[in-house]
């Protein structure tokens, strides 16, 4: 509220519907701060959340954890490369800046099981970018989930990737879909080369 406004409030002359209807206006204002500030929590306890697991599962070992119900909107887009993922990245972001005011979530990808496990080959096949709200969503299913987290780029990946295939046939897990591969938080080391903190997984059956 500017400086003017509050003078024209608070002055003798100000009429009552002029004071109500410049109160209802900064308590819309309020509100849409309130849920900005709700959002930006929500995303900072997801990330505790999710970087507290390194203490609990330490970084770059296979796990199983269970996962709730986890909703997102789905871009079909597939990258043979990761030159190419960063292209296509840079649209969808382009499209979430352009439709989602104010993004706080968390964004990834699918990873084809069947091109890795045939090919030793990455594909991805789309990006997630998770959402709480219902509308025009999908849904990664509740249930265990066969479970790595390191620090690197998705450049990185082929080597986790490697891991938990090892994991999943020396234990003979059976996997349902395809994988999932989570940015978790975007960092880089003193070199400017990326440690980001991502997490790869897949359904257990």
């Amino acid at each position: 509220m500017s400086l003017e406004l509050i003078k024209q409030i608070l002055s003798s002359q100000t009429n009552l519907e002029f004071m109500v209807e410049n109160i209802r206006n900064q308590s819309k204002v309020v509100e849409e701060k309130m849920k900005e500030l709700s959002a930006i929590k929500e995303y900072l306890d997801y990330l505790d959340r999710e970087i507290s697991q390194n203490i609990e599962y330490g970084l770059n070992k296979v796990f199983i954890k269970h996962n709730e119900k986890r909703r997102y909107l789905n871009y079909d887009v597939i990258s043979h490369s990761p030159q190419e993922l960063d292209l296509n990245l840079r649209d969808v972001m382009l499209d979430l800046d352009k439709n989602i005011k104010e993004f706080t979530g968390t964004l990834g990808a699918t990873v084809s099981y069947k091109e890795l496990k045939e090919e030793d080959n990455i594909i991805y096949k789309g990006f997630k970018v998770f959402v709480n709200e219902d509308k025009d969503t999908r849904y990664l299913e509740e249930g265990e989930y066969v479970t790595i987290i390191y620090e690197g780029g998705p450049r990185d990946s082929i080597i986790y990737y490697r891991k938990l295939l090892d994991y999943i046939n020396e234990n003979n897990i059976e996997v349902v879909g395809d994988f999932n591969e989570t940015w978790i938080i975007g960092k880089m080391d003193e070199n400017l080369e990326e440690k980001s903190l991502i997490k790869l997984d897949i359904l257990k059956k």
